[in-house]
């Protein structure tokens, strides 16, 4: 029998499989669960990988494999001086609470960023120690100045989310309404949040149109739940399962780093710092404690960073070096046994800890004395922006840098204005002048100075001792289609993924 089928039937079922290639349900299994959700935090793992390209979208955007910044919510821009910058405004988007995106809106939050009592953690990131004033020309036309020459500051805005104006100025919030593909449904504390997809969103609309994001910190959870099909994705797999189907490793650009409170013994003393560098076996650590997946890190950043000095070595693995440096340093009057406390994110993963523990007993083994200390995210986070004095610590944490330019690295760490940084006197005019002149250039020459920079910190300020750069891992269950890339553990964009 011949079937004859009319125009309007023909559209009515080319509608109806599009209205179903936009209704799936996913579940995503995650290992924490956000501390607050405002896009001016949403640097924090937890945080922006829910946030950042689904909920919020920046000014700009970033191609992953070229580079370049292309527009997003800004159409074009322009820079009119070396401190200022004007940006042509996207027209016809709304915000999830319905209200208008417009330049008002854009100036709102970035100068949210800079509201000291709201404490945003992208402001370091961002800006490191200058500082921008947004203001509105016309309704789509935004003007921002800043206190000093940035040639890319467009690149930077990729990364701040435009929130709301209903957004307030004098708190954080955990309910952030941004123009993305997907706005907050639900988070229920505990136990889940809910990204559901917004219908009025100015773009293409994604396949996928809700996802579940479950906190379960037992990464073993996680995979079984991918395994009966109670998720469809399971983040931060063991690295034991990389050979089981569905389990996928990607790069990342994080380092991690075992910093140094220089202003405090034994660690005042430049051979001390330089000793553990020698006293650190990378390799037998990444094989035995991530199965093989990382690399011996020899800097601040990764080689997927603009600026980085590929012939920059690492500390080569010298344990009777370490022990010749400790033993001149306490022959001289260093008090190399003051006990080290090392602070290491215990709820990260569970090689953290085994990473700071075996680290920990390389250092004694060579003359220090080094105890590891595990605390949570938040008691973490205030050692991690607060100087040292007196405290005789180590800190061993992650470090990412998404937008590729040193310059997002430099400005949150080095200078001695920022909280991270423990350099003294005996650095800071030099390590703060060399910022200064490298962020103001571009191009190859921007390039060639922020390499002199960092072999200048790594050699010869030694603030820091470098682990390895790692990789991320997840599983997929069969049917869903996402192919992770080395942004993923940061920004998880559900756009990008698509259910058979």
């Amino acid at each position: 029998m011949t079937k004859v089928f009319t125009i309007a039937a023909i559209a009515t079922i080319l509608l109806t499989h599009g209205a179903l290639a936009q209704d799936a349900h996913i579940t995503i299994a995650v290992p924490e669960e956000p501390q607050a959700f405002d896009f001016c935090n949403s640097d924090p793992t937890a945080q922006s990988r829910i946030l950042r390209g689904n909920v919020g979208e920046g000014l700009t955007s970033r191609d992953l494999e070229s580079g370049v910044v292309g527009p997003l919510l800004a159409t074009t821009w322009e820079q009119q001086s070396p401190e200022v910058w004007t940006f042509k405004l996207r027209e016809g988007v709304k915000f999830h609470d319905g209200a208008d995106f417009n330049a008002d809106a854009a100036a709102q939050s970035i100068n949210r960023v800079f509201v000291d009592a709201l404490g945003c953690s992208i402001r370091a990131q961002l800006f490191g120690s200058a500082t921008a004033v947004a203001e509105a020309v016309d309704m789509h036309t935004l003007r921002v100045t800043l206190s000093a020459p940035d040639p890319i500051l467009p690149l930077r805005l990729s990364a701040l989310p435009i929130s709301a104006p209903s957004t307030p100025n004098d708190a954080v919030t955990s309910e952030p309404v941004g123009t993305g593909p997907y706005r907050l449904a639900e988070w229920q504390r505990g136990s889940h949040i809910v990204l559901e997809n917004f219908t009025e969103y100015w773009g293409e609309q994604p396949d996928v149109a809700k996802a579940t994001y479950v906190f379960r910190p037992e990464g073993a959870v996680r995979v079984g739940m991918v395994d009966t099909g109670e998720a469809d994705i399971a983040t931060n797999v063991s690295l034991d399962l990389l050979s089981q189907p569905g389990v996928m490793s990607y790069d990342l650009p994080n380092t991690i780093i075992f910093r140094m409170d220089m202003q405090d013994e034994p660690f005042r003393d430049i051979r001390v710092r330089r000793a553990v560098g020698h006293a650190i076996d990378r390799q037998a650590m990444i094989d035995g404690f991530l199965n093989g997946a990382g690399e011996p890190a020899s800097q601040l950043i990764s080689k997927y960073v603009d600026g980085y000095d590929h012939d920059l070595p690492v500390s080569a693995y010298d344990p009777v070096l370490a022990a010749e440096l400790i033993a001149q340093a306490a022959a001289d009057g260093v008090n190399t046994k003051q006990e080290v406390t090392f602070y290491v994110l215990g709820s990260a993963n569970p090689y953290n800890s085994l990473i700071a523990q075996a680290t920990a007993e390389q250092l004694n083994a060579v003359g220090l004395n080094v105890k590891v200390v595990s605390l949570e995210r938040a008691a973490m986070g205030e050692i991690l922006l607060s100087r040292g004095e007196g405290r005789h610590a180590m800190l061993q944490y992650g470090h990412d840098n998404l937008l590729g330019d040193a310059s997002v690295s430099v400005n949150a760490i080095l200078p001695s204005s920022q909280k991270r940084s423990q350099i003294g006197p005996d650095f800071a005019e030099k390590v703060d002048a060399m910022v200064v002149e490298a962020n103001a250039k571009v191009g190859e020459e921007r390039t060639r100075l922020y390499r002199e920079l960092i072999r200048y910190w790594t050699n010869e300020v030694v603030q820091d001792a470098y682990f390895a750069t790692l990789k991320g891992t997840m599983k997929v269950r069969p049917g869903v289609n996402y192919t992770p890339n080395f942004q993923s553990n940061e920004i998880m964009r559900l756009s990008e993924i698509t259910v058979d």
